[in-house]
């Protein structure tokens, strides 16, 4: 009996978010996948007289599910009719997603053997954990899996996510006059533009329709112009010359937060999925301070998760003729000196920061003023 309300709670929040914002049926675009060509007939039958066809990749909109079948309207043409849902894909979401949001923040949520706290422990997980949501246990525990690992999780220390898209490609913004593509509610220039972006803005591809991609960037899902889209990251005035990234996290469903400051217990200021671009303010082994220049937000990325481009951890003292002070803390009041480091010398950067960057000079770790540091 737990077994089966928990399923039935699963699925109310499946359909929940599935349906968010009260979105109807009929905002939902399908496209024509593994035939050729498709059939458009006059009822939800192959036996029911044809009305019309549909090719590979052509984006149908769907107005009704006929238990295998979808009432359908044809985005080139308009006519309406039945197909087979057996050919029809709508790229849906590959699973119900949770993020580990516990409110004491340096504390961790244990996954647990049996949904029980007497239960053993599997493991610790902190802030920011992903982990798929395999079913519900009486409202107050999660079965989930995360990495390679299945087990329990208290569901009040899970924030339920919009189910998560496959990602397929990364491609990027490449229109002829430099200005911003249309992410368009559905695969047609008649359909509203629900956000735009500029020249070089990474995209993840979803499905490759004809004429027009559903694409994901950074979350929102939406409709681009597949001639606007290319394949190679664009060179010229839309790269920033202090460098940039790319997130690659291998956990290609993930996303990587923006933090305030360079720490996992941090607030996030916001989520960036494979393929997203950000330019780099400065670059370190650990941690990168970085900017989302479609949003001006400015924060920390861990560089474990980024390809970095035309940037680099090195950076060189510069204090006129004089020395900067390595220091074991960044503080000058508190911080004693490791060594004093001549201008012209060159130190790694592990972790970047507004007033103090912690760097490595030889084989000696520390904190230099990052004003000092070229």
């Amino acid at each position: 009996m737990k077994k089966k309300i928990g399923l039935i709670v699963l699925s109310a929040v499946l359909l929940a978010l599935l349906m968010a914002g009260a979105q109807a049926l009929a905002d939902e675009y399908a496209m024509v996948c593994d035939t050729s060509s498709l059939n458009l007939r006059e009822g939800p039958d192959s036996s029911t007289a044809l009305l019309g066809k549909a090719n590979r990749g052509d984006w149908v909109q769907i107005l009704d599910d006929c238990g295998g079948w979808y009432y359908v309207r044809l985005v080139n043409g308009g006519k309406y009719g039945y197909m087979s849902k057996k050919f029809l894909t709508t790229g849906a979401a590959s699973a119900l997603t949770g993020v580990v949001a516990n409110p004491r923040s340096t504390s961790y949520l244990n996954l647990r053997e049996n949904p029980t706290t007497a239960s053993r422990s599997i493991g610790h997980y902190y802030n920011g954990a992903v982990c798929e949501i395999l079913d519900v246990y009486n409202t107050s525990w999660y079965h989930v899996r995360i990495g390679s690992m299945e087990g329990y999780f208290a569901s009040q220390y899970v924030r339920l996510e919009t189910p998560v898209y496959p990602t397929g490609s990364v491609v990027y913004v490449a229109t002829n006059n430099g200005g911003k593509l249309n992410m368009r509610s559905g695969p047609t220039a008649n359909c509203g533009a629900v956000a735009k972006y500029s020249n070089g803005t990474a995209v993840n591809v979803i499905l490759k329709g004809n004429g027009y991609w559903k694409v994901a960037v950074n979350g929102k899902i939406g409709y681009m112009d597949a001639s606007f889209l290319s394949s190679s990251a664009p060179v010229g005035p839309v790269i920033p010359t202090s460098g940039y990234c790319i997130v690659s996290n291998s956990r290609a469903s993930s996303y990587l937060n923006l933090r305030a400051s360079a720490s996992t217990s941090s607030k996030s200021l916001g989520k960036y999925y494979n393929g997203a671009r950000l330019e780099v303010l400065m670059a370190g082994k650990e941690w990168c301070k970085v900017r989302d220049t479609a949003s001006g937000k400015t924060g920390y990325m861990m560089t474990s998760y980024l390809r970095l481009y035309n940037t680099t951890y090195t950076r060189t003292v510069k204090n006129g003729s004089s020395y900067v002070n390595l220091r074991s803390r960044p503080s000058k009041s508190s911080g004693s000196v490791y060594a004093k480091v001549n201008s012209g010398k060159t130190v790694t950067v592990l972790v970047p920061g507004e007033d103090w960057s912690k760097v490595k000079y030889g084989s000696t770790t520390g904190y230099m003023m990052t004003r000092f540091l070229k």
